[in-house]
């Protein structure tokens, strides 16, 4: 009598079958590169449009020698295979562009099983950074551009790669699906221009095999298909990337549209720049940069002292950001606000350092729950212009994901194509994602792993405080149980302008605040007008 398996087990069945025939895969090719490396007699088949297509067994001569042992000498010492007298297939080496494809997906990273031999080139240290002329190559925005120090050097080395590449036998360079992990450095073949370039994966599209990549030496994102990316052979493994992540490290309260779009445009114009680098910051491998730029008929001077007169750029907006806007589409939970600003005060002590004596209330529920921002940030839309900076700097930031996040960490969330400061509140393991506050806008919400990020230094708090408080007027209470409308009402025309405030204290996630309409309290108003009643 014949047992048949139930859909459970036959499924675990069929997953064993796979992975045996995986791992089989990878003995027998590691069988086959240990043969190789012992072989005296190494053949090197090469491309060449006189042979068939099936007839690999000839020696061919590489560099004017025809010997299989020095051949394989040559890859191993990191030198060129490519035949001396061949000319160049390269078709185009693109040059940069500012159209990103954004693209999101589930990062499925596949840990490595196969020897270190076996593996791509980690991430390389750049050994190119250094003070002097630099030329933009990518521009997202004036907080993640990439510069180039010596862009004739470029297109020399990718010349030489493709003549290389286009010659080898496809064996040297092809890989197995599990050898292809996040956050290495491969060679891609791109269908577009028929040109091979170096690339780090940074994300699997798991519904189509595809892959997410950045251009190692470019800066642009692209999604190639997993059959287009090849071992990076020496010795492309070991040159330094030609594009360097920059940003410009200043004024994140103020509004830098005019510098985005003065960039785009100096890109397109191809104009050098001097720069002067300074250390790289914890978990970021962007490199902060000053910029001094001498435009016609001026003296050279700082990049962002300069009215570059130029027409802003729409797409550069993407992450303009508007609270206003913000609180329309995002209603605030009081209580878990007033549980949130407690937590992140227990935790941080920021309200023990707070000094405001004018302020802007920006968003009002009763007289027990309200929001203000100081009269200095409300003038200066400071809040507006931080959110958009930071969400331009992380945008694109895959190396300062947070991987080991938990509750009551500090950190950087994406919300709604923005990027907030965010205190972790809790884990939510079942449904895969993070209770977070975000503390300068006062919302509690939800956000997947993948959308939190290390908060930087140059974020924290001892350097930006949160830019909005919940408040409550101090030693005050309704008449009744609850705020009568007309109570609201007139608070609300009270408020409309700067109010002058003295903070009384901090108690329950809330400042407690006593407001002045001129000399005269709001407390002594509402209690005269019989809308609320005092409290010792």
């Amino acid at each position: 009598m014949m047992t048949t398996m139930d859909p459970n087990t036959l499924l675990v069945y069929k997953k064993l079958v796979e992975a045996k025939k995986q791992i089989d895969e990878a003995i027998a090719e590691f069988q086959n590169l240990s043969l190789l490396s012992q072989s005296k007699t190494l053949p090197i088949p090469v491309k060449n449009d006189s042979l068939e297509k099936n007839d690999l067994s000839s020696t061919k001569m590489v560099n004017g020698d025809s010997d299989p042992l020095k051949i394989k000498m040559m890859l191993d010492n990191g030198d060129s295979i490519a035949p001396l007298n061949k000319q160049s297939t390269l078709l185009k080496i693109i040059r940069s562009s500012n159209e990103s494809l954004k693209m999101n997906g589930k990062i499925d990273q596949i840990e490595g099983s196969v020897q270190d031999q076996q593996l791509p080139t980690k991430t390389l240290k750049n050994s190119r950074i250094q003070d002097g002329t630099i030329t933009l190559s990518l521009v997202y925005s004036s907080r993640n551009f990439y510069v180039n120090f010596d862009y004739d050097k470029m297109i020399d080395f990718y010349k030489k790669l493709n003549e290389d590449y286009f010659e080898m036998d496809q064996k040297l360079i092809t890989l197995m699906p599990y050898d292809v992990i996040v956050d290495r450095i491969y060679a891609v073949l791109n269908p577009a221009d028929e040109s091979y370039y170096r690339a780090k994966v940074i994300d699997f599209q798991s519904a189509d095999s595809k892959v997410k990549i950045i251009l190692y030496d470019y800066g642009e994102e692209m999604i190639f298909e997993r059959k287009n990316i090849f071992r990076l052979l020496p010795p492309y493994d070991k040159e330094p990337p030609f594009a360097v992540n920059c940003f410009l490290n200043e004024k994140w309260t103020e509004d830098f549209c005019a510098f985005d779009s003065a960039m785009l445009k100096y890109l397109e114009d191809g104009i050098a720049m001097e720069g002067k680098f300074a250390a790289p910051l914890l978990n970021c491998k962007r490199i902060p940069v000053s910029i001094k730029i001498e435009l016609p008929n001026k003296k050279l001077d700082n990049f962002t002292s300069i009215d570059h007169g130029v027409e802003i750029c729409d797409f550069i907006a993407q992450h303009k950001f508007n609270y206003e806007k913000f609180f329309q589409l995002n209603p605030i939970d009081w209580e878990k606000l007033s549980k949130s600003f407690q937590l992140l005060d227990s935790n941080t002590g920021f309200s023990n350092s707070l000094k405001m004596d004018k302020a802007w209330i920006v968003k009002v529920d009763d007289i027990d729950n309200f929001l203000i921002m100081s009269e200095q940030s409300y003038s200066k839309s400071e809040l507006n212009n931080f959110i958009t900076n930071i969400s331009h700097f992380y945008d694109s930031s895959y190396d300062m994901m947070f991987t080991d996040v938990k509750p009551n960490d500090l950190a950087v969330i994406k919300y709604q194509d923005y990027f907030f400061r965010a205190l972790i509140l809790s884990e939510n393991v079942a449904n895969e994602n993070f209770e977070i506050f975000a503390f300068d806008i006062g919302f509690v919400g939800n956000v997947k792993k993948t959308e939190i990020f290390h908060l930087l230094d140059i974020f924290s708090l001892e350097k930006f405080q949160p830019f909005i408080f919940s408040c409550r007027v101090h030693k005050l209470v309704p008449i009744k149980e609850n705020w009568s409308s007309i109570a609201i009402t007139t608070f609300k025309k009270l408020c409309k302008n700067a109010i002058k405030i003295n903070v009384r204290g901090f108690v329950g996630g809330k400042l407690q605040i006593e407001i002045f309409n001129g000399e005269t309290s709001i407390q002594t108003l509402f209690v005269r007008c019989r809308f609320a009643k005092p409290i010792e």
